[in-house]
């Protein structure tokens, strides 16, 4: 039973750090609404970046350290919420890119708060 938990869990976070791999990868897209998303991870990133101090040297080591982080916090939401709610026969992708997508909502959310309390 707890390896499939740690089975999961892994396959979650996997999943997701893709996905969220992928969103940023919009980044690069000329369309804007698909660019949110990507500009979206790297504000989160800038964030960090900010409590951490520059970190250019080991740029692409902290970002990618920083996408899994990002996939690791989405399969723990979505474990818990499996936990809670049970697998209810959905296909086990899908709890992987809802907990992606459930991270970049609460970067959105937060990016927007930014927005409404600390701009002139």
């Amino acid at each position: 039973m707890n390896h499939t938990r740690v089975g999961s869990f892994v396959r979650d976070a996997v999943i997701g750090t893709a996905v969220i791999a992928g969103l940023y990868g919009l980044a690069y897209v000329e369309f804007p609404l698909f660019r949110m998303t990507g500009y979206l991870v790297v504000m989160g990133f800038g964030v960090l970046e900010g409590v951490l101090g520059p970190v250019q040297s080991n740029f692409e080591l902290v970002f990618g350290l920083y996408l899994v982080g990002l996939g690791l916090v989405g399969a723990a939401v979505v474990t818990g919420f499996r936990a809670v709610m049970g697998d209810r026969g959905r296909p086990a992708w899908q709890f992987g890119v809802a907990g992606a997508l459930a991270v970049v909502g609460v970067l959105w959310l937060l990016f927007m708060l930014l927005v409404l309390f600390w701009s002139a």
